[in-house]
């Protein structure tokens, strides 16, 4: 270590240039001497420290107090260990508390950790006067000194240390939060200072942040009023010390089979207890193999066998931590084998004769097949042909099942493939021929409930659980044979589906009655109901849907003079939790002056809708279209969107104007609401309607702003921040006496705060099945946003699982940490990166 010079203050009161200096006594080593200011001559060097830089710094401490509170400061109550010779380094980050404090530091053995201040040897002054920038600079660098293996090195602060020399200020703060009990009496905390890692440089080194101010009502606690970089020659010479003993690491001894002529990857970290195993080394020692071949990288083991390799292969290894003092341990591994897996045999069966066993039970299968390795029990069956749907022939809770008619006669196939559940995944295919009916059994209508939201459009799949027999059901032959009036909801059959839309002010309950019908002369037909819930779309008072709504953005084209126009109008379409049901899109209102007539397409495999645009003749201005998506959820959900067509003039100018259209424009601020006169509008038209009605087509397309009509005013009301453009438009139509025109408000947000949401990416489907691959529920990024939460929610709504912050490490538990059974469970996340954020999903749990 540097030799330290002695410098102490009796008692008495010292005249120096004119000055008074309080009397005190106060011994303390230096490491160089300083200028009259107290800007020391021993600065090492000086590092450039960037604004990012410091604001990372700065921005670090802020969010872990504000997202861990009293956990960040208990987990980095430390002082700094030397667990090998090195030397020691402070560099000051920034200072802003402006009372001319004092900085320290003293040391101490780890096996003798002193109770008090009267056990620690004089302590050091590093920085006299802080005072930034006037006396000292950000990026000065100070060593320490070099010191053995087992020093712990404290701080300590003196508030407002230094007057014209140094003095021994008001009262003084150690990391050694036990030293300041009298002090902080009355202190929300007895702790001032914390020693967290720096995880925003790729090297090994600490933050000291120091809160100086003890006082419950003026003090801040943000630990911002000094903050320093640690860091040591070794790199890995110092780490946390928060005075307990190091437990010993542990290895474990483990026995493992692996499957021949496959390559098994096999982490030893596995076998290994440390309160930090990820900074644990472990060396392998010895590998005696027979005749396996396994490769060593790091901890990890990659073994392939051979199927007549019937020893044992033993790996010897050694374990260490990275703590002080360093313990070691060693651990062995046996390699087994498992005998190799053979495929199974289907049996195929003939005549099948149906009886109330195979209609009540199904078909195990067992029955289907053979396995030698008798690796059929939770093996898995597929039908892989189209029997006749009379048959209703299905797999359910790992059967076959048939369930035909009471009398039946000809012959039907059902090919099927059993597969067992060895490794790997074999499989074999057989045949099944049982009679088929052959006279004509009428369709089944069964009821269905359907959860909605008031306002909400929903297309209603609702032959899924009706049955047709012989014959199938007629798409064409779907009626609504009774329904709730115009004011509760409007419904329609739409390419054999149910399209409900309900009313923005209906809640509770209500159904509907419909009819199907089969293809055979004279039709068989059947009826039932459709009930539905309407809840509250802004206070709803139960979960109504494991799906959420698709997204449609609105287009905005330009055409030629009399040109038609072929429009992608899904291009920028989307829906977050699953895809959209390209076939269901149709046009909403048509154009004023042009039309629009939509067609399918099959491009790469994919489902494409273009709407190609004709204008009428001669036209030039704006036109306007609107249109509706579905998803392929259940029940679908929807949304709309414009189209906004350019139609150029002759001269290739585009008028901003159309007879035809009702249309306005405005700019408005953020927060600001603008509402639009329709009669006034009208006039301007040179149409005179008394008694006529509004109606908004398509809302407005930036989150959070709101249209909507009060009284004979169209009104808009613009949100405070958004996350693309600032432009929006709202669609309406005005009717009178079934003569109706469209309109369109074209909205201008006026500087509005553009945010940007979070950069995190959800995955829904994972398998908590401990092997390593795939165990946790995932939010990939999501650790850049500390201030978030997660909770999961089973089918029937009940919480199963919550967190905040979450941090990627769920493993399909419930709140008791007992496992949950497979299957889909319901997530609503919430992420704050300076705005809230929401989202909410599906996810799927398969061991």
């Amino acid at each position: 270590m540097k030799k330290s010079k002695y410098i102490i203050v009796l008692l008495g009161t010292i005249f120096l240039m004119g000055f008074v200096v309080p009397a005190f006594v106060y011994t303390y080593q230096t490491l160089g001497t300083w200028s009259t200011s107290g800007r020391p001559n021993y600065i090492l060097s000086q590092k450039i420290i960037s604004l990012v830089e410091r604001n990372g710094v700065s921005g670090a401490i802020t969010d872990s107090i504000n997202t861990k509170g009293e956990r960040f400061l208990e987990d980095n109550n430390v002082n700094i260990l030397v667990v090998e010779e090195g030397e020691v380094f402070i560099t000051l980050v920034y200072e802003d508390a402006g009372w001319f404090n004092t900085l320290g530091f003293y040391t101490y053995q780890y096996t003798d950790i002193p109770n008090s201040p009267s056990d620690v040897s004089d302590p050091v002054i590093i920085f006299p006067n802080l005072d930034s920038p006037n006396v000292v600079d950000s990026g000065m660098k100070i060593s320490l000194g070099t010191y053995p293996a087992g020093t712990v090195i404290g701080f300590f602060l003196v508030a407002k240390g230094w007057s014209n020399g140094i003095i021994d200020g008001d009262y003084t703060l150690y990391s050694n939060s036990n030293f300041n009990e009298g002090i902080t009496q009355n202190s929300r905390y007895s702790q001032l200072t914390v020693i967290f890692e720096n995880d925003d440089t790729d090297t090994h080194d600490f933050v000291l942040a120091i809160e100086d101010n003890v006082n419950t009502q003026d003090g801040d606690y943000d630990y911002n009023d000094a903050v320093f970089f640690l860091d040591a020659d070794p790199e890995l010479s110092i780490i946390q010390f928060d005075g307990l003993n190091n437990d010993p690491i542990v290895a474990r001894d483990s026995l493992i089979f692996v499957h021949p002529n496959y390559l098994t990857d096999f982490n030893l970290r596995q076998l290994v207890t440390d309160d930090n195993i990820d900074l644990a080394t472990i060396t392998i020692d010895t590998v005696i193999t027979a005749q396996s071949s396994i490769q060593v990288e790091s901890s990890l083991l990659r073994i392939e066998t051979q199927p007549n390799d019937s020893e044992y292969d033993t790996i010897r290894y050694t374990a260490c931590d990275n703590e002080f003092p360093r313990t070691c341990d060693n651990g062995v591994l046996i390699v087994g084998k498992l005998p190799p897996n053979d495929p199974p045999v289907a049996i195929p069966v003939q005549n099948l004769e149906i009886t109330s066993n195979i209609t009540n039970n199904g078909i195990e299968i067992s029955q289907l097949g053979s396995d030698p390795n008798d690796n059929l029990e939770n093996g898995e069956i597929t039908i892989t042909n189209f029997p006749k749907s009379a048959l209703n022939a299905r797999i359910e809770d790992g059967k076959l099942r048939i369930n035909p008619p009471n009398t039946y006669s000809g012959i039907d196939t059902i090919n099927f493939r059993i597969c067992d559940e060895g490794f790997p995944i074999l499989c074999d295919e057989g045949q099944l021929v049982v009679q088929s009916i052959e006279s004509n059994t009428p369709p089944i209508a069964n009821p269905e409930t359907i959860y909605t939201y008031t306002g909400e459009t929903v297309l209603v799949d609702i032959l899924r659980n009706d049955r047709a027999f012989e014959e199938s059901i007629d798409l064409n032959a779907i009626t609504i044979i009774s329904a709730p009036s115009l004011d509760t909801c409007e419904v329609r059959i739409r390419n054999g589906k149910l399209e409900h839309t309900a009313s923005d002010y209906v809640l509770g309950d209500y159904s509907l009655v419909y009819q199907i019908c089969d293809e055979s002369e004279p039709a068989l037909c059947d009826t039932t109901s459709v009930y539905f819930h309407i809840s509250d779309s802004i206070d709803p008072d139960t979960i109504v849907s494991q799906n959420n709504p698709p997204t449609a953005v609105f287009n905005r084209v330009r055409t030629s003079f009399n040109v038609p126009i072929n429009i992608d109008i899904l291009n920028n379409d989307y829906d977050l939790d699953g895809n959209l049901d390209v076939g269901s899109t149709y046009i909403i209102t048509q154009g004023s002056d042009g039309n629009g007539v939509l067609d399918f397409f099959i491009e790469q495999g994919d489902s494409v809708a273009v709407m190609t645009y004709t204008p009428n003749e001669n036209f030039s201005g704006i036109d306007i279209l609107s249109y509706k998506i579905f998803d392929d959820g259940y029940p679908q959900l929807s949304d709309n969107a414009l189209v906004i067509i350019e139609v150029e003039g002759e001269e290739k100018e585009v008028v901003y104007n159309n007879d035809n259209i009702l249309l306005d424009s405005t700019v408005i601020d953020v927060d600001e609401t603008f509402c639009l006169n329709i009669p006034e509008l009208l006039a301007s038209k040179g149409i005179q309607w008394v008694n006529f009605d509004t109606d908004i087509i398509v809302d407005p397309s930036i989150f959070g702003s709101e249209a909507y009509i009060d009284s004979l005013d169209l009104c808009y009301t613009a949100t405070s921040s958004i996350t693309e453009s600032n432009r929006d438009y709202v669609h309406y139509k005005v009717c009178n006496n079934g003569t109706c025109i469209n309109g369109l408000l074209i909205i201008t947000i006026d500087e509005p705060i553009i945010i940007t949401p979070p950069d995190i990416i959800f995955f829904n489907a994972f398998s908590p099945n401990k092997d390593g691959f795939n165990d946790l529920f995932i939010i990939e990024n999501l650790r850049s946003y500390p201030d978030n939460s997660v909770t999961v929610y089973n089918r029937w709504g009940q919480k199963v699982f919550s967190d905040a912050p979450y941090n990627n490490d769920w493993e399909g538990t419930n709140i008791d940490g007992q496992p949950l059974p497979d299957g889909t469970y319901y997530y609503i996340a919430s992420v704050n990166n300076g705005n809230d954020f929401s989202y909410n999903g599906y996810l799927i749990i398969k061991r």
